[in-house]
């Protein structure tokens, strides 16, 4: 089992497959300009998209084609691609843990958008590594062999940590990333790995991270099937009273954020949070999950008890092998309570990322495309976001 003070995975290098040599950290907030170069020329452009039949890759690859950039979708052999095949994508049938299959996919494309991650079901910490860590060096490497312009890394405000200190909101791209991550919690710990290794390559390539709330829309098979399950109750409950907003974020507008990231000059070598795109409530989340109406009665539920919980099941935990507790810390429990503690102005200030659909609208369109094709609520182990 790796824990978060093993830094063997969070190197461009792995010992297993070389690669390019060490150079020194690069700072993913300074305001270093980077070498002057002209924006790409869309009509002429290629992106290859990593993730592409998950939420953040297909609604990245639809805004692509939209802009009438050809889009070469990296996926596995077992995804079900008939989204893409409608948008006009052409594929690269590759898996991110396999280094052979992925050689040759950046070739001739200049952007990268690297959606894809171990994201969904309990797995080990080895496999999230091998997906979310090991398969961002291995794309990467491809990029920077391939003489790729820009990188774009979708990475999670996951990497923040959910017990952050009251003292440091909100949380914008110069907080560092300490803060502890509970060693259960596989994906923001390899997440916050993964970003270490884009930062590693430093200036051969031209990347972009990008950190968005939880993410919602058409296509998800995660949040929405879980909140659907949580409506589906004969009364309707929130955590605490449920008005506060939560740290959600509509699937094309973070989109929307990647194809900033790929085509501005400004965004080279910068990360940014991409989190604020509309107020949206706990009880308003959960009415309209329920098909309700505005009004309709929410009963809060005492935080005190979710946190208890969590307690109880961290300890059942240790206790009993194989079991697996939900993640609930005081930290996390915080941010379906208290608002959303992240700053996005950065992104807003230098690329002009302005959400085209609030998170309502954003939400509503999710519920709609969950009752339409009542997506697998998360019971397989999906690599891709």
């Amino acid at each position: 089992m790796h824990d978060q003070q093993d830094d063997s995975y969070s190197l461009f290098d792995s010992p297993e497959e070389p690669g390019l040599p060490e150079v020194r950290d690069a700072d993913p907030t300074s305001n270093a300009e980077p070498d002057p170069a002209s924006e790409l020329d869309a009509l002429s452009a290629t992106a290859l998209i990593t993730g592409g039949t998950g939420l953040v890759g297909s609604h990245t690859a639809a805004l692509f084609r939209e802009m009438g950039w050809r889009v070469r979708a990296l996926i596995r052999p077992s995804s079900d691609a008939a989204f893409l095949e409608e948008l006009g994508c052409e594929f690269v049938l590759a898996d991110l843990t396999d280094p052979e299959s992925v050689s040759g996919a950046a070739h001739g494309c200049e952007v990268v958008v690297h959606a894809a991650a171990q994201i969904g079901v309990p797995a080990s910490m080895d496999r999230h590594v091998e997906v979310n860590v090991e398969g961002t060096r291995r794309i990467l490497k491809e990029a920077v062999d391939s003489g790729v312009r820009r990188f774009v890394h979708i990475s999670s405000v996951a990497t923040y940590g959910a017990d952050f200190d009251e003292n440091t909101l909100p949380l914008d791209e110069g907080t560092s990333l300490d803060d502890p991550i509970p060693e259960k919690d596989h994906y923001s710990l390899t997440k916050r790995m993964a970003e270490e290794v884009v930062r590693k390559v430093d200036r051969r390539i031209e990347w972009c991270i990008l950190r968005p709330d939880m993410v919602m829309g058409e296509r998800d098979r995660l949040f929405t099937p879980r909140v659907f399950r949580w409506a589906s109750r004969p009364v309707l409950t929130t955590l605490g009273m449920g008005a506060s907003d939560l740290a959600l974020v509509y699937a094309g507008n973070v989109a929307l954020a990647a194809w900033l990231a790929a085509t501005h000059d400004a965004a080279a070598w910068r990360t940014y949070n991409v989190t604020d795109d509309g107020e949206l409530t706990q009880k308003t989340l959960v009415r309209i999950a329920a098909g309700r109406g505005p009004d309709a009665p929410v009963l809060p539920l005492p935080v005190k008890l979710f946190v208890a919980a969590g307690l109880i099941g961290a300890v059942v935990g240790r206790i009993i092998p194989g079991f697996r507790p939900p993640i609930v810390t005081p930290g996390r429990v915080r941010l379906f309570t208290e608002g959303d503690p992240y700053d996005d102005a950065l992104i807003r200030e230098e690329l002009g990322w302005e959400p085209t659909v609030s998170t309502e609208e954003g939400w509503r369109r999710s519920v709609e495309w969950h009752r339409a094709y009542r997506a697998p609520s998360g019971l397989e182990a999906r690599d891709e976001v």
